[in-house]
């Protein structure tokens, strides 16, 4: 269970916030992500699944999907309004949004340092997921941004840490172990890649 913050917002209508997190990248984390993602769909839950990851967002092209026109509009970094209005992508069986899917293959954002954990915020707010039993944030590599706004902003219940057996990844996944263990969320696995998804999925449904 996640520890209450007084500033953090518990997401309307979503049972279960967990984040897939990283020390480093190249280690498989949104490989586990999608795959924990259509796991815990098979089992007849609702599941979305937020892609993190302001600049190599790669959820969507996970899930078979490429956008070959340029997107338009802004990107919020804050809003008035609480009532989100962004209709999230449906592929197989899950509710998925990524920034890439309003920017095509080539292009790239790049804001403020000090405004990426506030557009992911914003973003994730702003989505229409509905009636979810498991909301699942596949975070960008390290323990910067978005991480520390969206765990003093939101209540979450869980991690999933993949790391791969090399002495670099584990030493780097440590770093992100004890950022989750400072703000009070539980680690519900810290395995190999290979091997993530699955156990993850058992500690839930069993």
């Amino acid at each position: 269970m996640s520890v209450l913050k007084p500033s953090a917002l518990s997401l309307p209508n979503i049972s279960n916030v967990i984040m897939v997190a990283s020390g480093k990248g190249g280690v498989g984390k949104t490989t586990v992500a999608v795959n924990l993602a259509l796991a815990l769909a098979q089992h007849a839950k609702k599941v979305g699944l937020f892609d993190a990851d302001l600049s190599g967002p790669d959820v969507p092209l996970m899930l078979g999907v490429h956008r070959k026109t340029p997107g338009g509009g802004f990107i919020q970094i804050a809003r008035s309004s609480r009532v989100p209005y962004i209709p999230p992508l449906e592929r197989f069986g899950l509710k998925v949004m990524s920034i890439a899917l309003i920017m095509d293959d080539q292009q790239t954002i790049v804001p403020d340092t000090r405004f990426q954990g506030h557009i992911i915020r914003q973003t994730l707010q702003d989505v229409v997921w509905g009636d979810l039993d498991y909301l699942l944030i596949d975070l960008p590599p390290g323990t910067g941004e978005p991480q520390q706004t969206l765990l003093q902003t939101i209540q979450v219940d869980g991690v999933v840490i993949v790391t791969t057996p090399q002495d670099l990844s584990l030493m780097d996944s440590s770093r992100s172990l004890g950022l989750f263990q400072a703000a009070g969320v539980r680690v519900l696995s810290t395995s190999a890649s290979a091997r993530a998804s699955s156990a993850a999925t058992h500690l839930w449904l069993h």
